[in-house]
């Protein structure tokens, strides 16, 4: 059996849109992930935050107001360096170093 060069082609050429698109495509987020850091920072920003004042909104603060403030709440507030550091950094515009990694 012989075949025919123009069908072969758009075979091949199908296969290859299809694997292509397949391969390429996003990649769902399985089921059981955790969720990334800056979605846990924003769900503890709004729980910690939330319980007695109006969290502030992401980059609407400069870093040393964020830190002045985080400094006052650090006895009522317990976090650890890295959640105070991931919040700071989530919060903060423009991004940049904290004092929380100097200290």
């Amino acid at each position: 059996m012989r075949l025919r060069p123009a069908r072969s082609i758009g075979r091949v050429a199908v296969w290859t849109f299809l694997l292509t698109a397949v391969a390429c495509g996003p990649m769902a987020p399985s089921a059981g992930a955790p969720p990334s850091r800056d979605a846990a920072i924003a769900e503890l920003h709004d729980r910690k935050c939330g319980k007695c004042h109006e969290p502030p909104e992401p980059g609407t603060r400069s870093r040393e107001k964020l830190e002045g403030a985080f400094a006052r709440h650090e006895k009522r507030v317990h976090l650890t360096r890295d959640q105070w550091r991931a919040m700071t950094d989530y919060l903060a515009a423009p991004p940049g170093p904290t004092a929380w990694q100097v200290r």
